[in-house]
Parts: C-alpha cells; sequence; structure tokens
C-alpha cells in the first residue's frame, strides 16, 4: 500500500513538472505570433497600411503565384517518380531510388546560384556549344524551376513510404475484376494517397512563400525581398505588417489542407512491401527511363557539373583574386567549423526542449501537451524573416533583460541566432522524440525503479539509449535544415560570424563564381553525408 501512494505520488509530481516545463516551452515557441501582435498594436494602423498598399498585394500576388506553381509541378513530379520507383519494372529503379531523395540536400539558393553560373558569360553551357550565349533564366521561370528540381522530395519521401505499405487486395481485385493499371492508380492508388500527398505539398507551398535567397539570386520580386529589406532598414511596420500577411496565408493554406484532409479515411497498410507484381511498363519503359535519368541530370549532375566548372576555373587562374575567378581560403575554414558547431548545438538543444513535451505527450496523454505539440509544429510554417524579426526585439525588451540587464549580455551574439533555429526547426524533433518516447516500453523503467534505480540513474541507463537513434534523428534533421538556413542566419549572426550559407550569400553579391560554386560544392557534400545517414537510410527499400 505504501509503495503505490509513493508511486502515484511520483507520478503526479513529475506530470506536474511536465506540465510546468510544456507550458513554458509553448510559450517560446508562441514568441514570433505574440511579437507580431504586440507590436502591430503598438504601431497603430500602419503595418495595416502597408497591407493594403498596391505593392504589397502585387508582392503578395507574386509570392502566391510562385508557391502555386511549384506546389503543382512538385506533386506531379514527386508521386510520378514514387510510383515509378515502387510499382514499374522501370530500367534502373534501384539507381532512380537512391538518386530521387538527393536534391534535397541542395539549398534553394544554390541551385539558383548554379542556374546563373551555367547561363552567366564564359559559363559551362557557352563552353558546351562553342560559345552560344544563353540568356540568364531570372524572374518567375528561373525561381519555379529551383524551386521545383530542389523541393520534391518533400512530396516524394513521403508518398514513397506510403506506397510501400499501402495494402494490395484493393488493386488485385480490381485487376480481377478487369481494371487497366491506369483506372487502378486513379481509383484506388491516388485516392489512398491523398494524405500524403497534401502534407508533402503542404511542406512545399510554405518552404516557397518563405523563400529569401533563391528569389532574391534570380530577381523575383516576392514579398520576401521587401520584408528582409525593411527589416534590414529597421522600417519595423512595414515589416510587421508584410509578415503579419505572410502568416496570414500560411494559416490559410494549412487550414485548408486539414480541413480537406480531415474527411479521410485511412486505408488498411502491411508492414513491408513484398509479393507485389510490378508494373510492366512494356514499350514505355526505355523512354520513361531516359526521361527520369534526365530528371536526374538537371536536379543533380547539371548545378554540380557548373559549381565544379567555376571552381576549376578560379583555381587555374588563381592568380586573379578579384571579379568571377575570385578563390580564396581565407575565413572558410572558420566558415565550416561554424557551420557544424552551431548545427549541432540547435540539434541538441531543440531535442533536449522538447523531450519533456514529448513525454507529457506519450506518458500522460495531456490535451495541454498535444496543443503546445502542435504549437511547436505549426512555427515551421512561419518565414524565417517572420522567426528572426522577434528575436533581436525580446532579446533587448523583454522584462527579464531590463531586470537582469541580459540584453546587453546576449545581443550581437550567437544566442538569439541558435533560440531562431530552434523556434523554427523545433517541430522536426516533436515527431522524433515522441516516437522515441513511445518507443520505451513502461514496464522497463517500472522493473527498474522496484530494483531502486533512481530517476536520473534510469533515464541514462535504461531510457535514453532506447530513444536515441530518434533523438538523433531528429537532431540530425534540425542540424541539417540549420545549415542550409539563410535569412534568419543574415539577421541575426553576431559580426564576424559566417557560415556556409552567408559566404555563398557574400560571394554571389561580389559576383565572385569560383568562391561561390566552392562554398556550394561544400556545403552539399556536409549535407548529403548528414541526410544519408538521418534521413535516407531510415527509409523503406524494396
Amino acid at each position: 500500500m505504501l509503495y503505490k501512494f509513493k508511486t502515484l505520488y511520483k507520478f503526479k509530481t513529475q506530470r506536474f513538472d511536465y506540465m510546468v516545463w510544456s507550458i513554458l516551452v509553448g510559450a517560446f515557441f508562441l514568441i514570433p505570433v505574440s511579437y507580431l501582435v504586440l507590436r502591430g498594436i503598438d504601431f497603430g494602423w500602419e503595418p495595416i497600411r502597408t497591407m493594403g498598399e498596391s505593392k504589397t498585394l502585387q508582392a503578395l500576388g507574386r509570392t502566391l503565384l510562385l508557391a502555386a506553381g511549384v506546389t503543382i509541378s512538385t506533386t506531379i513530379c514527386g508521386v510520378v517518380l514514387a510510383w515509378l520507383t515502387t510499382r514499374t519494372n522501370i530500367f534502373g529503379k534501384r539507381i532512380l531510388t537512391i538518386l530521387a531523395p538527393l536534391p534535397l540536400t541542395f539549398p534553394s539558393y544554390v541551385g539558383a546560384t548554379a542556374i546563373v553560373l551555367g547561363t552567366a558569360n564564359g559559363g559551362l553551357l557557352e563552353k558546351i556549344f562553342f560559345g552560344l550565349n544563353f540568356p540568364p533564366i531570372y524572374g518567375y521561370w528561373g525561381a519555379w524551376l529551383v524551386m521545383t528540381l530542389f523541393t520534391y522530395p518533400y512530396v516524394y519521401l513521403p508518398v514513397r513510404a506510403r506506397l510501400l505499405r499501402m495494402s494490395q487486395s484493393q488493386e488485385e481485385s480490381a485487376l480481377l475484376l478487369g481494371s487497366g493499371r491506369i483506372q487502378i492508380f486513379f481509383r484506388i492508388v491516388l485516392p489512398q494517397s491523398l494524405r500524403s500527398i497534401s502534407s508533402g505539398a503542404l511542406l512545399v507551398f510554405l518552404y516557397t512563400i518563405s523563400d529569401f535567397g533563391a528569389v532574391s539570386i534570380l530577381r523575383y520580386n516576392a514579398l520576401t525581398l521587401d520584408l528582409f529589406a525593411n527589416a534590414r532598414a529597421t522600417n519595423h511596420s512595414a515589416a510587421i505588417g508584410q509578415a503579419i500577411l505572410l502568416v496570414i496565408a500560411g494559416l490559410i493554406v494549412v487550414g485548408s489542407e486539414r480541413w480537406l484532409t480531415s474527411n479521410q479515411t485511412k486505408s488498411p497498410v502491411f508492414a513491408t512491401y513484398k509479393n507485389v507484381k510490378p508494373v510492366s511498363l512494356g514499350k514505355l519503359n526505355l523512354p520513361t527511363s531516359i526521361l527520369a535519368f534526365g530528371f536526374f541530370f538537371f536536379s543533380l549532375v547539371g548545378p554540380l557539373s557548373v559549381m565544379v566548372f567555376w571552381v576549376v576555373r578560379g583555381y587555374l587562374n588563381r592568380k586573379n583574386v578579384v571579379g568571377t575567378l575570385s578563390l580564396h581560403l581565407d575565413g572558410l575554414i572558420g566558415a565550416i567549423g561554424n557551420t557544424v558547431l552551431i548545427g549541432l548545438v540547435a540539434g541538441l538543444g531543440a531535442v533536449l526542449l522538447v523531450l519533456p513535451v514529448a513525454r507529457y505527450v506519450v506518458r500522460h496523454r495531456s490535451k495541454l501537451g498535444k496543443a503546445v505539440s502542435t504549437v511547436i509544429a505549426t512555427t515551421f510554417g512561419l518565414p524565417g524573416l517572420v522567426i528572426a524579426l522577434p528575436m533581436t526585439y525580446w532579446v533587448l525588451h523583454s522584462p527579464l533583460s531590463d531586470f537582469f540587464d541580459i540584453g546587453a549580455l546576449v545581443y550581437q551574439t550567437a544566442f538569439p541566432l541558435i533560440m531562431a533555429y530552434i523556434l523554427h526547426f523545433g517541430a522536426q524533433a516533436i515527431g522524433n522524440t515522441e516516437v522515441a518516447v513511445s518507443g520505451v516500453p513502461t514496464h522497463i523503467g517500472e522493473a527498474s525503479q522496484m530494483l531502486g534505480a533512481k530517476r536520473i540513474k534510469r533515464f541514462f541507463s535504461v531510457e535514453l539509449p532506447l530513444m536515441a537513434p530518434s533523438l538523433a534523428t531528429g537532431a540530425g534533421l534540425i542540424m541539417l535544415s540549420t545549415m542550409k538556413e539563410l535569412p534568419i542566419t543574415l539577421l541575426l549572426a553576431p559580426p564576424n560570424f559566417s557560415t556556409l550559407s552567408t559566404e555563398i550569400w557574400g560571394a554571389n553579391e561580389e559576383l565572385a563564381h569560383a568562391q561561390a560554386g566552392l562554398t556550394s560544392l561544400i556545403l552539399v557534400g556536409i549535407s548529403g553525408l548528414l541526410s544519408w545517414l538521418v534521413i535516407f537510410r531510415s527509409q523503406p527499400r524494396l
């Protein structure tokens, strides 16, 4: 009786501790929205006036037009590639399966850099076609091409995972009743994959409306360019109004996606993909394979070749230290170290921050915990610029800052930058931490408790080893996203603190193509290695 009383007391105490922590974490992740609301009130009608200006509305229209076009094209590419690599006998299936997720390692601004370098005077295309000049692809179509080539894996990965685990009974029954493969795809396969398709398409849409690097390099006047310019010029009232517009657009799209998929019923799944006869493409096999490999040539081989070309030119002409052939290693080693270090700190910090929330959700089945988890997940849909703006303000104007003078200590340090990374990418940690916690059987903790192991010892000796793989995946995903993030880094990086993303940006502004190519290759290489370790290896295989 006494043991049961102690156990119940400890359980309620832990529940209270997790509740308090979850409330604090939820308040932290509400910083961007609270900042927009409070600052909007402070500025009065100015943000609303900015939201109603024709220039702002036109920029918003261009942003939504680009996001819609990219979402449509990436959905088509992702679904088709997922179906080809899981349900058909296409030539080179195994190679295509390996290549398909790799464009995810390219930041959008690196892809934009590759297009600019490839079509520049003296670029790779000019050399291949014997001096023929190619006009640079700027504007809408350049931005659309870049975003499509490097964001379709957001759709491909969940759809492929869904197809690999989908029950085949309905398809086999339809075949016996005389339905063709095309009819089966549109009547059975596609409807059962709509949840995966919509979730991937939603990520693409949110990523596109929040993108700054690619649209800036390709000179497409999206709303994020005006927002960034106003933030840099301390025109905060205009920046607040434009940020609110982006948030409203994102919320409308997220709400629409949730509403459209709320009535969809789950279909039965199998754990593995076995004993399924692939669809024979017949005479279309070879041309389909050529088209698929051609697509990967433009999304992988082409950008890499362009960057290698300019790096080689810069090395062969390394005496030329200015202009397009500029190539130097000064500060590059430091940028690599800063990129990896700050990504590692942000990844570990986010996992440690949301782990108690995940335990509160899984172990105590709390509605409050689920609400906080939803808040954390929603911040991924906010543009990086909207995440960056509140950090400096709250550091300098929070009550704790005024009382303890914390603002003077942390202002222009890496602390606001790391906090912004955690805010923006914490959604990538909450899901993995919940999976990690749910993967630890409760009877193991109870048995160790009966043997006298205390709370901290149980965590490090029993629970942490079982949770480590999922926690490492969450930290790795955040580290990968942090390494590629540009607007947050540009706005919040301390003085003389450079990362690979800011080095690429600076080289592009100086038209130092060789330097931009070298830095991009390093970033893609590190991102590719990390992605293979934490994302691609965990994908289901045939």
